[in-house]
Parts: structure tokens; sequence; C-alpha cells
């Protein structure tokens, strides 16, 4: 029997919640999320894993027929104008949700990422932010190169504001991490609404936290285990690379912080783009430049 073709995509933004989100409607009894969670087939990636549309639909070959919202979580999406119309020309019916963060906080969350997936070779946020040698994400097209990735990957104003001119607003949820971690059923409530499934009383819990390695050596070694993997064509896991991750990896240990200093330079920078994102949401987030409380 052929897979059922996915009804609801998670497009962005990265470190805003949206792997816990994933996880959340993958446990609820009728969703299902693909496997991998990002398969980053309809942008133009260099993560890139399934370049088929027979391939991408084996993503969703354990969706069974109790599953009614079906959905992926390619995040990095967000900054592709022309994959969220892929999307609307593969699957007409499909409904986008959005999460979006402070983008001031959500500089510094990516910097640590990026620090723990050996992309940014310079451990501290404002030496990264202010280096002409800015770090470039592997998962843009190499057209992107020189843009400041930081700058780039949190102008949320204006990435949003392009997504929202191509996706309807009735297939268009957005979700503000505040909101999600200040009142969580609240939230999840509008998920389940908008994708048309019975309510849940499950727990949202965060994950994909700040965090570092321990041994970099060994971050390579899981790094070369998952490309051989997707080139040997296993999806299933083996269990080795797993524990590999998680014996090496310290959670919130010597992650950069977000110090009143570097509050101070972001916020002033991204004033623009968290103006504009007011504008098209109709909210006030002003409470986003505000500098942090003394004390």
């Amino acid at each position: 029997m052929a897979a059922r073709k996915p009804n609801f995509f998670i497009v962005g933004a990265p470190k805003c919640g949206t792997t816990s989100l994933a996880a959340w409607l993958d446990s609820h009894p009728e969703a299902c999320v693909s496997r991998p969670k990002e398969p980053h087939f309809f942008s133009p990636t260099l993560k890139a894993t399934f370049t088929t549309l027979r391939d991408y639909e084996s993503c969703f070959a354990h969706v069974q027929p109790h599953h009614k919202a079906i959905g992926e979580a390619s995040t990095h999406t967000f900054y592709f104008a022309d994959a969220i119309q892929k999307i609307l020309d593969y699957q007409k019916q499909a409904k986008f949700i959005i999460c979006l963060r402070n983008p001031v906080e959500m500089a510094v969350s990516l910097h640590n990422e990026f620090v723990f997936q050996g992309e940014q070779v310079i451990p501290g946020f404002l030496s990264a932010w202010s280096s002409r040698k800015e770090i470039f994400p592997r998962f843009l097209d190499r057209s992107y190169e020189s843009k400041e990735s930081y700058r780039y990957l949190c102008a949320i104003g204006t990435h949003f504001t392009v997504l929202k001119k191509i996706v309807p607003e009735d297939k268009l949820l957005v979700l503000l991490l505040d909101d999600l971690i200040a009142n969580e059923a609240q939230e999840l409530s509008k998920v389940t609404e908008f994708l048309e499934i019975s309510p849940s009383s499950m727990s949202y819990l965060q994950k994909n936290v700040a965090k570092r390695v321990r041994s970099k050596r060994a971050k390579q070694l899981y790094g070369w285990l998952s490309m051989s993997k997707r080139k040997l064509g296993i999806r299933r896991s083996l269990g080795v690379g797993g524990w590999i991750l998680r014996a090496n990896t310290m959670q919130g240990v010597g992650a950069a912080t977000l110090t009143p200093a570097i509050r101070t330079i972001l916020a002033e920078h991204f004033a623009p783009e968290i103006r504009m994102l007011e504008s098209l949401l109709d909210r006030d987030l002003c409470h986003w430049l505000a500098p942090a409380p003394s004390g």
C-alpha cells in the first residue's frame, strides 16, 4: 500500500520549539510525524537526503489508517519561498505551522547549536557575531553564502512577510515559544483544533536545549556513522549513534548565555524585525526589546 501524503508541515523556525512540538504531535494517537522528522525534500538544502518523491514518501511508510494529521518538520523551509510553493503544489490542502521566538534569544540559541554541531569554531557569541568570518550553515544553498548567518536566520519579520504572502490565512498557524511555555494547554489546543484532531492532555516538554559536546572526536564519529547509514540506505536506528551522542553531550554546560550587554546589542539590531512581526501578527511584542530585569 502506498504511503499517505503528509497534510501538515512545521516549516520553521529553528530553535523555536519545533522539535518539542513535533515530538508532542508524534505521541498523539491521531497524528504521525515523518521518519526522519526533517526530510528537507522541498527546499534546496545541503542536508537533503531524499531526492526523489518516492524516497520522500517512504518517510511516511509507518502511517496507520487512524492517523488524521500526517506531517513533517523540515524547519529550515522557513527560509525558502520556492519550497513553500512546492509544498502547496504537491499537497493543495497543506497546513503550515510556524514557531517563532524573540530573535534576540534565538541568535544566541543558534550560536550554541552551531558550536555543538561543529559548524561554529568561535565559542564566544559576541566574537562570532562581530567576526567577518561568520559561519555558513550547511543547510543553506551556496547562493546564500554572502549572507551573515545569525542576522539572516533571525530576521523573522522579513522571512515571515514572504511566507505569509504565499500561504492562505486559513492554512497557517503561528505559535510563539513564549506562549507555549507560559500557557501550554491553551497553545496546544490551538494545534489540535488547527489539525482537526482530538484535544490532548499530554505534556509539552522542551527538547533540543542548549548543549555542548565533551569530545569533538566523538562528535565526528557520530557524524560519520550518520552519513554512512544514509549512503547505505539504512533508515532504522541501530542504537550505536544515539548512545555516542548521549554519552558525548553535556546539557546546558558551557553554553553561551544572553548577558545584558549581548541583549542590548541584539535588541538594537533586531528591533526592525520585531516591529515588522508586531504588524503582521497585530500583537505588541515590545517586551522582546526590554532590557533584562536587574537583580
